[in-house]
């Protein structure tokens, strides 16, 4: 009666997963290893054991430990800084899943990087950088991707392989309504404010979700000096003067992009929103690159409240120097869950 039973437990398992062959492995670059012993700790297995070294001339080493023939892996790496190095990282491991006999290989990339480039410019001598990687991931053996917020959409394109491209949204509006909206005042206003014209969708997604309000800031060449709303030129990113599309008198503003990493568009921002009397400014992304020396310092410096960010890249350095002015939102929950519904071939679309 006892055997039965197992047999019968199996049996419902078999039916409510009938595709899966293959054991479900994790295997950690060296980029943000934090993020993914997190992810298997949701997951409920253990971190697959993996050595990863650099000789002396800059090469890169890889071998896995563990036994890997025949189970379905899931290479966790962002590509952020030293982003050869792990990019490299990444290659080596899948060509050693793929020697290994492993049944499938997913690179789950939560950081996608080389993705600035993604369409060719007016000089048409240059690469399309974030086609080039998608192909190089393609044709090493990734059998399927797994990334969260890409810069553009339409990098997704570029891969002949199944993708799936998850959303920080609905994790960034709870914490902004949990974290921020409640602790304000029944008579404050809070506003999404889009840091450029990339930033829009996200911007207008949060407002309607938080049921707020939200505003552009936008910059164009050759707005008349005299505007009253020119704060100055932002030469990194290619604007001679900002302007804002909206009112932020006496609230309190949310300006969120995709990537934190040269500071100066941001910093311009928020000089903008206290010059039209906004109350307050946080500064939401879900990358924080953070290339450029100084860039959490300038930020704060221009007023800034705290800075929010998802942990795709490892920021436990920046934490530990910032405190709880620079907040890290756990993006475990999110990719674990993606990868076990990827396993069972169920369905993604509250993911995405």
């Amino acid at each position: 009666a006892e055997y039965m039973g197992e047999l019968i437990e199996h049996s419902r398992d078999l039916m409510q997963h009938p595709a899966v062959t293959g054991e479900l492995k994790v295997i950690s670059g060296s980029s943000n290893r934090s993020l993914v012993t997190k992810i298997c700790t949701r997951l409920g297995i253990k971190l697959c054991e993996c050595t990863i070294k650099t000789f002396s001339d800059g090469e890169v080493f890889v071998q896995v430990q563990d036994n890997i023939r025949g189970a379905d892996v899931y290479i966790v790496q962002s590509t952020s800084s030293p982003v050869n190095d792990h990019l490299m990282e990444v290659l080596l491991l899948i060509d050693a899943c793929k020697r290994a006999s492993a049944r499938q290989i997913t690179v789950v990339m939560p950081y996608y990087g080389y993705s600035r480039v993604d369409k060719r410019s007016k000089d048409a001598r240059q690469p399309i950088s974030a086609r080039l990687i998608a192909d190089l991931l393609t044709t090493t053996g990734a059998q399927r991707m797994l990334t969260l917020e890409l810069r553009t959409g339409q990098i997704q394109g570029f891969f002949d392989i199944p993708l799936d491209h998850l959303q920080f949204n609905d994790v960034l509006a709870t914490y902004i309504s949990e974290n921020i909206q409640k602790l304000l005042l029944p008579t404050d206003k809070l506003t999404i404010v889009a840091a450029g014209k990339r930033a829009t969708m996200r911007a207008k997604y949060l407002a309607e979700k938080l049921q707020i309000s939200w505003v552009v800031v936008d910059g164009r060449k050759g707005i008349n000096e005299d505007d009253e709303r020119r704060v100055g030129v932002v030469d990194e990113t290619d604007l001679s003067m900002l302007y804002l599309l909206g009112d932020v008198r006496d609230t309190n503003c949310i300006l969120v992009d995709d990537i934190i990493d040269n500071p100066t568009l941001l910093s311009q921002c928020t000089r903008l929103l206290l010059q039209h009397a906004a109350k307050k400014v946080w500064i939401a992304g879900v990358h924080g690159v953070f290339s450029t020396e100084g860039t959490i310092e300038s930020l704060f410096q221009t007023g800034v409240e705290s800075l929010i960010v998802s942990d795709s890249i490892d920021c436990s350095s920046y934490v530990k120097t910032f405190g709880d002015r620079l907040v890290v939102i756990d993006s475990s929950e999110l990719l674990s869950g993606a990868i076990r519904r990827i396993h069972y071939e169920e369905k993604l679309e509250e993911y995405m």
